[in-house]
């Protein structure tokens, strides 16, 4: 097992496109440790949402040291010190606790990491506020989600990353994956060819609604995915 950076290579598991996270955002998330004797598999979990959702499941389980999580099925497999040998060195171990960037929320239910703006700005700004805080525009490509978020949610129009800027069809910004029609508000988008972002609503219900990008000013929400 040979760790480089954030790449940890194991010969023994061949797992070639496994990536190891040690921080969800930065470097005063992880510890590193020397690794025991030996280590083994404690879990494999198939397609989670995110490395965030990953980190969640090695913090639940007590025995778990670290994880792994792979880029291209997003599987994630929890890994724990066991009587399995592994050559002599010393090896560095990276633990990541749950923990999000500073004025983030962590919501385990969700398994989200996000942070809602109170401060009113367009659309372009409000993402770029995000990106400049390590983020984007919040991602809620599903009708769990967004229950979810109409019973916590004051009642505002909030900002979200989906847009139809640079693509034919409206799209989530952190996926490139379509907008569910069942999302949108009652005979939403109205106007795609002209209003190409989108907004959440929750005055009376909660739905997707096409928006200009520079004219409405919204509270938004950040997401670290």
């Amino acid at each position: 097992m040979t760790i480089f950076g954030t790449s940890l290579a194991i010969c023994a598991l061949s797992l070639v496109q496994w990536d190891i996270l040690y921080a969800i955002r930065t470097a005063n998330y992880h510890k590193t440790e020397t690794l025991p004797s030996g280590y083994g598999e404690l879990e494999t979990l198939a397609t989670l949402d995110s490395k965030l959702a990953c980190a969640g499941k090695c913090d639940l389980k007590e025995e778990c040291d670290f994880f792994l999580f792979d880029v291209v099925t997003t599987d994630c497999m929890l890994v724990g010190v066991s009587s399995i040998a592994i050559p002599p060195g010393t090896w560095l171990m990276f633990k990541t606790p749950l923990v999000c960037p500073q004025d983030f929320t962590y919501d385990p239910i969700v398994d989200m990491c996000y942070k809602i703006h109170t401060q009113k700005a367009n659309w372009m700004t409000a993402r770029s506020i995000c990106v400049s805080e390590g983020s984007d525009l919040i991602t809620l490509d599903d009708l769990h989600v967004l229950s979810y978020f109409r019973d916590t949610l004051p009642y505002y129009d909030y900002h979200i990353g989906a847009s139809k800027l640079t693509t034919s069809s409206f799209t989530w910004l952190s996926t490139g994956s379509v907008v569910d029609n069942r999302l949108w508000g009652t005979g939403l988008p109205d106007d795609p060819n002209s209003e190409l972002c989108v907004s959440l609503t929750t005055f009376s219900s909660l739905y997707l609604n096409d928006i200009h990008c520079y004219n409405y000013s919204f509270r938004f929400i950040c997401e670290v995915r």
